[in-house]
């Protein structure tokens, strides 16, 4: 798979940044599906990490991992090295120092630092880093023997703070609604009162943080951006962000035949895993052919999957996991926030394939597709393009991208906060319409913002009055003079 052992940088490559040591670069492979690429680290003085492929490879090829998370991971791993080399100057280490040194790096990505040209990062970004590492590390340990260097340690669930007991009760709860062996889950560790985490885990206490009121987009704006939007696809992508509550990648995985009009108007728009979803067609051979997506992309149109494109493709769409509806299928359906928003979406479904997508030739599958005249007319459509037109149609309704919940993933905030704090729907109500794999993701919209928390008391107080004398009312010596 590696033709070469070394690598040096020119000026055809990219500017290497300064104060490092590393260079990454995707090359395509033979193995997987065709049209694959790998990131492969290159260490100081151009030497190749064999390591940390043979890491990527596993992760793409055995686990699944999409392209975007690896190239995420192994870039994490550069950093690391990084740090390891320019600021501990690449000295031998003890197995007791590894966890220090990966703890000093979080705190150099947290905080930044200077010497190495480094800015601060979130909490999340560099919980994200040593996590990376700390599953690269634990492979090496895993496969080769090499000491850990953020082992996992068995602790008490009592021990745990509250909101972390909170959580795992949660998990337990929503595992019941859907696991056909639940009731073997007694003798699971985590019952017993026993949970398995990382040694250093600095992101711990910030999982669950509250959810804010302007991290979702405005919903007095909602209809308004979408009927102000004057091109048909952008209003199918609208709808389908806001009151489908797709992540911002998933309608550029959509097929022209994932969407369906069902007897009650509405319609029926199935979101299929990228690689694994089930799919039927007809093949060269006339006879109809039962598959997976890969392979009908490969065999019909020479095509390969989104998300295995290396993330600097123009066409690569990332997928996040997600819970599956049908799991045997590998795919899940839409669930519209308001019927009537999915009648809208099947009357210019209609429309759209009539005036645009039937009217081009079967070079893709896709649904979305670019729309402007010249070479890239009719491909498929580029995750860029429709931030860009997001932002438009933000623009178009005074709103600027640079507002807090104004983007595409505030249009699935908003609806996740619609199902909580207008709708009232239970968390595990919404985790299924949202497909979180984790509960965890849905209950940042279950903490009530402080505006709902005082209409619900305003109301509760109402009702009390109606209900029964106030048992709390101020005695009449204690009125204020008026």
């Amino acid at each position: 798979m590696v033709a070469f052992l070394k690598y040096t940088p020119n000026s055809y490559t990219y500017l290497m940044p300064i104060r490092t040591v590393h260079s990454i670069l995707d090359i395509p492979i033979q193995e997987g599906v065709p049209g694959m690429s790998l990131p492969f680290l290159f260490l100081q003085d151009g030497e190749l990490s064999y390591l940390a492929l043979a890491w990527v490879r596993n992760k793409m090829l055995i686990e699944g991992s999409g392209t975007s998370t690896l190239a995420k991971a192994v870039s994490a791993i550069g950093r690391f090295y990084d740090y390891y080399q320019l600021e501990r100057n690449g000295a031998p280490l003890a197995a007791d120092q590894l966890r220090l040194v990966l703890a000093e790096f979080y705190e150099a990505r947290r905080f930044g630092r200077a010497s190495l040209g480094w800015d601060a990062v979130k909490v999340a970004t560099a919980a994200a880093d040593v996590r990376a590492v700390s599953d690269f590390t634990e492979w090496c340990t895993n496969n080769f023997g090499h000491a850990p260097v953020n082992p996992k340690e068995r602790v008490l669930v009592e021990q745990l703070n509250l909101r972390e007991q909170k959580t795992i009760e949660m998990k337990r709860t929503s595992r019941r609604e859907w696991d056909m062996l639940h009731h073997l889950e007694p003798a699971s560790d985590e019952a017993q009162g026993i949970v398995t985490r990382r040694a250093f885990d600095p992101a711990r206490g910030n999982r669950n943080k509250a959810f804010t009121d302007n991290k979702h987009f405005p919903p007095d704006t909602v209809w308004e951006v979408i009927l102000k939007t004057p091109s048909l696809r952008d209003k199918l992508y609208l709808l389908l962000l806001f009151f489908g509550g797709v992540r911002i990648s998933e309608p550029m995985h959509l097929f022209a035949s994932d969407i369906s009009i069902q007897p009650d108007g509405t319609a029926r728009v199935v979101l299929g895993h990228p690689q694994d979803g089930s799919y039927q067609w007809i093949g060269r051979d006339r006879k109809k052919k039962v598959g997976n997506r890969a392979t009908f992309l490969q065999e019909k149109y020479g095509l390969t999957p989104r998300n295995l494109l290396a993330e600097k493709h123009p066409l690569h769409a990332g997928w996040k996991g997600m819970m599956a509806d049908d799991k045997k299928r590998s795919e899940s359906v839409v669930h519209w926030l308001r019927e009537d928003a999915g009648r809208l979406f099947a009357r210019l479904h209609a429309e759209y394939i009539r005036t645009v997508r039937s009217k081009l030739p079967d070079t893709h599958p896709y649904y979305f597709v670019n729309e402007k005249e010249g070479d890239s007319h009719g491909q498929p459509l580029k995750l860029s393009n429709m931030s860009k037109a997001f932002n438009r149609a933000a623009e178009r309704v005074s709103l600027s991208p640079s507002m807090a919940g104004v983007n595409p993933h505030g249009a699935r905030h908003f609806y996740g906060f619609y199902c909580a704090s207008v709708l009232r729907l239970p968390i595990e109500t919404t985790q299924r319409l949202m497909h979180h794999a984790s509960v965890m993701s849905t209950e940042i919209y279950y903490a009530l913002s402080a505006e709902a928390v005082r209409k619900e008391l305003l109301a509760a107080q109402e009702r009390q009055a109606l209900e029964a004398p106030d048992l709390l009312a101020a005695p009449t010596a204690l009125s204020l003079p008026a």
